[in-house]
């Protein structure tokens, strides 16, 4: 019977017996391959700990797990083989990743700390507070300008989140700089053209050419916006569109 089980499911006999034996003996199975470094309660652990962090906004990277079971093994003494001085390997982490299915590495997006600290009520109240503020002003009256930075290195890290976050977002508060963009609309449709700022000492003719019509160029040590290029743009872009309109009330 047994031999025939074999032909017809292509089982090796060997492993049929030692199924069988198991049953007759009422002793559990254990799962296909070498026992796990760590107990089940352990890894679970190591799985609340990566999802609490990646929650917080400072999700682990690959190299920061392996740290992170370092210093367990370290804190409570247990010595493992296979690992180089309590640190396991990057072959260890794939093997944890896959039988974790809750867990998948994705590339986070670095923000500010004082951006992940806005919630929803606050910005609920923001928008219920401008409301009353500008109830009776035109929209032509109305502009808002924001800058931005490009670059064509962002930074991005490969880090280990909950399986179908889609934007998993690490907190930092250093980020490259590379070039300062100034956007300003109006409320009625009305945009202005860009003001751009380089990183640099001195402005070469050649980054002005063949830009947006009408940009106005800038640069600064650090690429960003200081008080100085900030009155330059208020004074050349901004002023004389207000001036022009009469229901502005002069400054």
């Amino acid at each position: 019977m047994q031999r025939k089980a074999s032909e017809k499911y292509g089982i090796p006999r060997r492993t049929i017996i030692n199924q069988l034996r198991l049953l007759r003996n009422k002793m559990p199975s254990r799962p296909p391959g070498a026992p796990t470094t760590f107990s089940r309660e352990e890894e679970a652990l190591f799985v609340d700990c990566i999802l609490r962090l990646s929650e917080y906004g400072f999700p682990l990277i690959i190299f920061d797990l392996r740290i992170v079971i370092r210093t367990y093994l370290e804190k409570i003494g247990r010595r493992v083989s296979k690992f180089k001085d309590y640190c396991p390997g990057t072959e260890w982490v794939s093997s944890f990743l896959k039988r974790h299915s809750c867990l998948s590495q994705r590339f986070a997006t670095n923000i500010k700390r004082s951006r992940a600290a806005i919630d929803r009520e606050t910005i609920t109240a923001y928008i219920e507070n401008l409301k009353e503020v500008v109830r009776d002003i035109p929209p032509e009256n109305l502009w808002n300008f924001d800058e931005t930075n490009l670059s064509d290195n962002p930074g991005q890290k490969k880090v280990i989140a909950k399986r179908g976050a889609k934007y998993p977002e690490l907190i930092s508060n250093t980020s490259k700089s590379s070039i300062s963009i100034m956007f300003c609309g109006s409320a009625k449709g009305e945009l202005l053209p860009p003001y751009v700022v380089y990183k640099s000492k001195q402005l070469w003719s050649t980054w002005t050419e063949q830009g947006p019509k009408e940009a106005r160029f800038n640069n600064s040590p650090s690429g960003w916006f200081d008080m100085n290029i900030f009155n330059d743009w208020f004074f050349t872009q901004i002023l004389p569109i207000l001036k022009k309109n009469k229901r502005v009330r002069k400054l």
